[in-house]
């Protein structure tokens, strides 16, 4: 197996939508794996506006509360968004994987 090219990964794009949401998923579910790539993981790597701005909120609600958000918080945040095709994006990756 040729490991080469593992580090040079500019995004998830290789790794599909289900990795995506299981990055989304596993965030949210367990605050250590959040800890752990909370530095290394940028929203860019996502490779879909709603992924994108899913790891942009649980981000910025971990910055401001210390703590990675519910599911039930993760919603009011996105409805707070002003792009209703984000909205709808966002809370259908939710519903996957809740």
């Amino acid at each position: 197996m040729n490991n080469g090219n593992l580090g040079k990964q500019k995004d998830f794009e290789s790794f599909g939508s289900v990795f995506q949401n299981n990055v989304i998923y596993a965030s949210l579910l367990d605050t250590d794996f959040f800890k752990k790539n909370y530095t290394i993981c940028k929203s860019s790597y996502f490779t879909t506006d709603p992924h994108h701005q899913l790891w942009k909120i649980i981000t910025a609600f971990y910055d401001k509360y210390k703590s990675v958000p519910t599911f039930d918080s993760l919603k009011i945040e996105i409805s707070k968004l002003e792009r209703e095709s984000l909205v709808s994006g966002c809370f259908n990756i939710i519903e996957e994987i809740q």
